[in-house]
């Protein structure tokens, strides 16, 4: 798990960052949780004790993180309080559900791993943590590992109670194999970023229709981006584009307007040319439509911020904070309206003169009056 940690793409985020926090990434961000227990109950109810995290004061007390640090200091504590007792899953998924819950809400997709070596012994416990996994668009994945290459009876019993937990489809959520082969470099595990792996192909924003259906995505920019969905100024959300119902790369590429120009031969899927996929920055920036944020991870070219064509679809995006000007004809982001400190605000005269209104909902505004 430490090698598995250290190959990843971790965000940097320390695991303090909360909900609510701005921490949007495409990078990763993980959290451990340890299921075992002993029964002591009547078979209903939930194993006491059968979930561990990392405590307070303890590496990322039990939060995502993408600090190796803190993860390693984690991956310490599990193995310093190994329980090494039965395989109880009830409360060790919850928890997990607890985690995603307290964790920023940004356009990274959100996955569940669960390992076992056994078999689980509570799964008529877990309906509700698969509810609240399910409503939070946690694809979780499965992994009976073992230690021989042959499979005994156990292991297709214990295959039979962890399989049920994962997402659709199954057989490609879940995997019985050698532990050896599971932490290989080619394994599951390690490919998991990997868009073209078994488990890969369902985080990978780039697969349309299967890593994130279009109504997931919350913002226009990150809507385009995808090659299958296509954001909608009437309905102001994000949908499937209409390039996608042709079944051959004759229709595909006769319909140009809907700019229906791929054709995946491998998945025989068409999808919509973005007009923002530009290759290179003088391309992008030769593009009124379209603008080039550095910000983003890794640098790309993407639609321009508030890029509407009719006056309700402008004034509708509440989220980028547009205004339609009226001379124009165009809608804009709001000048100002990003900073947030006043006295910033108060002496930005480029492009337009800023003033601190206390009374304005996003404080500091355009000098109308100028």
């Amino acid at each position: 798990m430490r090698d598995w940690v250290k190959e990843l793409p971790l965000s940097k985020v320390k695991a303090n960052v909360g909900l609510g926090a701005a921490a949007n990434s495409r990078k990763s961000r993980v959290a451990f949780v340890q299921f075992s227990g002993e029964f002591t109950g009547t078979p209903l109810q939930p194993v006491p004790g059968s979930s561990l995290k990392s405590p307070s004061g303890t590496g990322t007390a039990g939060r995502l993180s993408g600090v190796y640090t803190e993860l390693y200091d984690d991956l310490d504590f599990h193995e310093n309080n190994f329980m090494a007792q039965g395989s109880f899953i009830a409360e060790g998924m919850v928890t997990a559900a607890q985690i995603f819950q307290q964790s920023p809400v940004d356009d990274r997709r959100r996955a569940l791993i669960i390992i076992a070596d056994g078999q689980i012994m509570d799964t008529q416990l877990v309906a509700s943590a698969q509810q609240s996994l399910a409503a939070m668009n946690v694809e979780v994945y499965g992994a009976m590992v073992r230690r021989f290459s042959a499979t005994t009876p156990a292991d297709i019993t214990a295959e039979q109670y962890l399989k049920p937990l994962t997402s659709s489809p199954q057989d490609t959520h879940f995997v019985n194999m050698e532990m050896d082969k599971f932490i290989s470099s080619e394994g599951p595990l390690h490919t998991i970023c990997d868009s073209s792996s078994d488990w890969g192909q369902y985080l990978s924003l780039s697969t349309a229709g299967v890593a994130m259906p279009c109504r997931e995505y919350s913002g226009k920019v990150e809507c385009n981006l995808d090659p299958g969905c296509l954001y909608s100024d009437t309905l102001l959300t994000c949908t499937d584009s209409k390039c996608l119902q042709h079944c051959n790369e004759q229709d595909c590429k006769a319909d140009t307007a809907n700019q229906c120009a791929v054709w995946d031969t491998a998945k025989s899927v068409c999808y919509r040319q973005p007009e923002c996929n530009l290759p290179t920055k003088a391309a992008c920036d030769a593009n009124p439509e379209c603008v080039y944020n550095t910000a983003a991870d890794p640098d790309r070219c993407e639609d321009r911020p508030c890029k509407h064509y009719d006056e309700s679809s402008c004034l509708g995006d509440d989220v980028t904070k547009c205004e339609w000007t009226e001379l124009t004809q165009k809608c804009d982001v709001k000048p100002c309206v990003n900073i947030k400190v006043q006295g910033t605000c108060e002496g930005t005269t480029d492009p337009v003169k800023c003033i601190w209104d206390p009374n304005s909902p996003d404080n500091c505004v355009a000098d109308k009056c100028q």
